[in-house]
């Protein structure tokens, strides 16, 4: 299973949730056993389904509202995607530079400005190979983007954000912001089952992983090893848990294997702040992952 048509399947429109469960721990939860087997569960079966001692690793990054709608200065429309700062370029003074992706009639070329409400966007470069190019934001550029950014949903779903996105698009990790996408399987994780899976002496540590530009590009080659990360910064802030063969094993709870990352040491339990497939690549091997389906 190494071409991408090998993990090309029919999913009927109608079954893509467009909203949230009611609860966030009334999604589903496919459980596929060590034999092949699949059970169909919903996700509070986790606290049982992970082995004693474990320890679950969730991704506390936040998403920021990154989408903004924005025009030229002969009123075309322009869409900006704002992926990450970028403190390398040269900005003008007052201003940042950010990597974005931005979608327009025309192409964008340094030295035009984009405007989001009366707010100038300096273009800073020409498009990168990878489709990116910087954009000037006021200041750090995060005040911008929650005054003018709207939260950016997935590609599937087919409706515009809502206020409630802001928060409801986050978990209950959510503290550091940075992402363009959330870190889904994590979204399913209430309070409730965190506390019921110290109770089982499972321990809850965190990785700060930014969902960047890498979740957004398409597969253009055909064996899948061969597909190439977009670069990442790491910073390890406090020294990761230390973890040995034949010591607990390791459960993530989906961080996508693409961004910028920083592992904490891990908390018994965790007090809230607020779809994509799990990857095992870097995580040491006596590992359980977990996915989960919300439709």
């Amino acid at each position: 299973m190494f071409a991408p048509s090998d993990y090309r399947f029919e999913l009927p429109p109608e079954l893509i949730a467009q909203d949230p469960a009611a609860e966030r721990d009334g999604s589903r939860l496919l459980h596929v056993a060590t034999d092949g087997s699949l059970e169909d569960l919903v996700f509070p079966a986790i606290v049982e389904l992970l082995p004693d001692a474990a320890i679950l690793i969730a991704n506390d990054t936040r998403v920021i509202p990154a989408r903004v709608l924005a025009r030229k200065a002969t009123g075309g429309q322009v869409e900006v995607l704002f992926l990450e700062p970028e403190p390398t370029t040269p900005a003008p003074a007052g201003y940042g530079a950010w990597r974005c992706l931005a979608k327009a009639r025309s192409a964008l070329r340094p030295g035009q400005s984009v405007f989001a409400g009366e707010v100038e966007l300096p273009i800073l470069t020409e498009r990168a190979a990878d489709g990116s190019l910087a954009v000037g934001a006021p200041g750090d550029g995060l005040a911008f983007l929650d005054a003018h950014g709207h939260i950016p949903l997935p590609h599937y779903i087919a409706r515009a954000d809502a206020a409630h996105d802001r928060e409801r698009y986050q978990t209950m990790f959510a503290r550091e912001p940075g992402a363009v996408a959330a870190a889904t399987a994590g979204l399913h994780m209430t309070p409730a089952i965190a506390a019921a899976l110290a109770v089982r002496g499972i321990t809850l540590a965190t990785v700060t992983l930014h969902v960047g530009l890498g979740t957004f590009l398409p597969i253009r080659v055909d064996d899948v090893p061969r597909i190439a990360c977009t670069a990442s910064a790491t910073r390890s802030r406090r020294r990761p848990p230390r973890w040995s063969p034949g010591a607990a094993p390791w459960s993530h709870s989906g961080p996508p294997p693409c961004g910028r990352s920083s592992l904490r040491p891990p908390v018994r339990t965790r007090s809230p702040s607020g779809r994509a497939q799990p990857s095992c690549s870097s995580i040491p091997a006596r590992v359980t992952c977990s996915g989960s389906s919300t439709t």
